[in-house]
Parts: C-alpha cells; structure tokens; sequence
C-alpha cells in the first residue's frame, strides 16, 4: 500500500480547511504514516472526499479506513449472514469465498455450523466476526526516522 504525498497533501489540506484545523506537522505525519501503511492513492482519495462530504467532526486515522473500505463490524455481519443464507439454502459453498475463507481460520467448518446448538452457534458468530474484522499486522512506516512530511504553504 503506499498514498502518493501530493495526492495526500492535497485531499488533506482541503479536509484541514474545512473542519478549521491547524494542526501541528507531526500529527500530519502521524497520519500520514497509519494511512500509507494501510491505503492505496486511490483508496485514500476516495476516502477523503467521502469524510469531506459526510463527516461532522473532524476523523481519527481509522475512519479513512472505513470510509475506504467499510465499518469492519458491519462488513464482519454482512459476511456471516451471507454464510448463514448459503447455508439454509443447502448449498454453503455458494457463500462468499472470503467467508469461507474467515470461518476456516476461526476454526469452525460448516458441519459444526449445521450441528451447532442456539448458544454454540452464537459462540461460532463471535469467533467469526472477531477473526473477520481482525486486522493484519500493519506495515512498516514509510518515513525515515528524523524525516516529517510537510504540507505546502505551511510553516
């Protein structure tokens, strides 16, 4: 993942503009960092205009993320009942591949699924969501020690 820096200082100059902010270059760079970690040029720029447009308040770092790529719990949710609607509907390899993919690594099969009691298969829900909106480890900064990111115009 990387953010282009004059895409970055550009959506990011607009959104200081609109919510009033002035902040201090380190706390750019700080958001610069986490986002460049996690988001593509375009990810971010889509990002961005989503918060200038819809935000009231100004966003903490992880709400790029979501305005990226979506609420991790709402899309941990939407994942589990598309396993749970291929699964009644007799046909659980029809459910998306990602949730698949998720329930597997959460340790569950479809059999346990299709055996679980009331209780069991809310414990598999909680095991699947929670491995679902689990996070990879996050990248490694792409500033170099002692380097800051500066925005144009600013001091």
């Amino acid at each position: 993942m990387s953010v282009d820096r004059r895409v970055f200082t550009a959506e990011f100059t607009l959104l200081l503009e609109r919510f009033g902010r002035d902040p201090h270059q380190l706390l750019i760079a700080r958001y610069f960092e986490y986002l460049d970690a996690r988001l593509t040029t375009e990810e971010f720029t889509a990002a961005a205009r989503k918060l200038f447009e819809e935000a009231r308040f100004w966003p903490a770092p992880v709400e790029f993320l979501h305005a990226a790529k979506g609420d991790p719990k709402q899309l941990a949710g939407e994942a589990w009942q598309a396993l749970i609607k291929a699964l009644k509907a007799g046909r659980p390899h029809d459910a998306p591949p990602e949730a698949i993919a998720v329930l597997k690594r959460s340790g569950a099969t479809f059999r346990d699924l299709e055996e679980a009691s009331e209780h069991r298969l809310a414990q598999l829900e909680r095991a699947f969501k929670a491995e679902h909106e689990a996070t990879p480890a996050p990248a490694q900064p792409r500033l170099l020690p002692g380097e800051t990111l500066t925005l144009e115009g600013s001091s």
